[in-house]
């Protein structure tokens, strides 16, 4: 067995692949369908995932990384989304489309999607206890000093070696 030294996390929505966002994306599906949008929430909606719908290219600058990443024989390459747990079959179906594949899929099962991140982060630290660096990939400008506070902890009391968080400019928040 290969020892995992990093993780590699990846945001889904805006990062991996730039799904629509509500304001747009209710729009489209208006035009698309002649309907108008069903619900008052967006994210958490399976049809907000709909390929049928709405386009979704991956994001080029993302998929670089992707692919440097993958080629790392220690690397545990990590899905990462603020997305519901109950969409899991879609956003793998999706991520499946593109060819996207991962070791972890990890999904929000409930509470704000920064602390489900740090979580199961955290959990992922604990099943892999020789990895020694964490590199993320995130469009949430608001959720990168958090991400970055609890990354530069592990740093100072030596759980980690390296903590980076790549800023991915999707101008979508």
């Amino acid at each position: 067995m290969k020892k995992i030294t990093k993780l590699s996390v990846f945001d889904f929505d805006g990062t991996l692949v730039d799904t629509p966002l509500p304001e747009f994306g209710k729009k489209e599906y208006q035009e698309k369908t002649g309907k108008v949008w069903p619900f008052p929430g967006w994210w958490g909606r399976a049809l907000s995932l709909d390929m049928s719908i709405f386009d979704m290219p991956t994001v080029p600058m993302v998929m670089t990384a992707y692919e440097k990443e993958k080629e790392n024989p220690h690397t545990c390459m990590v899905m990462l989304t603020g997305r519901m747990v109950e969409l899991r079959d879609n956003v793998k179906e999706i991520l499946d489309a593109k060819e996207l594949t991962f070791d972890e899929y990890h999904f929000n099962r409930g509470g704000s999607t920064e602390t489900a991140k740090i979580k199961t982060m955290g959990k992922l630290l604990e099943k892999y206890p020789t990895v020694k660096s964490i590199e993320m990939w995130d469009d949430r400008i608001e959720h990168i000093p958090i991400f970055q506070a609890w990354g530069d902890n592990l740093v100072e009391t030596g759980r980690l070696e390296d903590f980076t968080i790549n800023v991915v400019p999707a101008d979508r928040h």
